[in-house]
């Protein structure tokens, strides 16, 4: 899909990233807004999104984050294998992590650091300064009058992430059912280490 989004933008990284940033304000990022109305401090939305939204948009990633100082932040993130490596996919992600604050109110984040290889990618954030403290206890106060919005989100965000494990599962147990009817013999190793055979490969083997 992102070769395909690539090609669709020449291939140019800024391209990429403003595809990204336009998920940010997509109906499926409900739940992060709804983060946003709570009006949780900023490094703690990055967090919470690093834990639960993209495990949730983006299951082939492995996230990591740090904070270096009160408005710096650092993400490091990897698409292992057997997963397809995907340089397209950083400078999207890129995008989505710039314009997080903009469901603030506040200016994108600013690229310090920007590292992209096929499987792996680190990018150093500076994130703009908070909202005055008028406009914050406004906004606080109106999430307070209907903390159910926030507690709905995460249980729709759970559910999300809950649903695309299952259909996983089944995905995977199908594509086992469909080895294991084949007539001819079928291994699955990882560096000579047999992981799985289907029927007829133990029957013609003995084992």
């Amino acid at each position: 899909m992102f070769e395909n989004l690539s090609a669709a933008c020449n291939g140019e990284p800024e391209r990429l990233r403003e595809v990204g940033r336009s998920l940010v304000h997509a109906p499926t990022w409900n739940a992060m807004r709804t983060l946003t109305r709570a009006m949780l401090p900023l490094r703690v939305i990055y967090r919470v999104g690093g834990e639960w939204i993209a495990p949730a948009q983006f299951p082939h990633l492995r996230l990591e984050q740090r904070f270096e100082s009160e408005h710096e932040i650092v993400l490091v993130g990897e698409v292992p294998e057997p997963y397809t490596p995907c340089v397209p996919f950083f400078y999207f992600f890129e995008g989505v992590l710039q314009e997080i604050p903009r469901l603030l109110g506040l200016p994108r984040a600013i690229v310090l650091e920007s590292e992209i290889l096929a499987r792996k990618v680190k990018i150093r954030l500076l994130l703009p300064e908070s909202l005055p403290l008028p406009e914050r206890f406004a906004l606080r106060l109106r999430a307070l009058l209907r903390p159910e919005d926030l507690v709905a989100a995460f249980e729709q965000q759970r559910r999300e992430l809950t649903d695309g494990l299952v259909a996983a599962q089944a995905a995977s147990l199908e594509v086992r059912r469909i080895f294991d009817g084949l007539p001819d013999l079928v291994v699955i190793h990882r560096d000579g280490i047999l992981l799985w055979t289907n029927a007829m490969c133990q029957s013609s083997l003995g084992y």
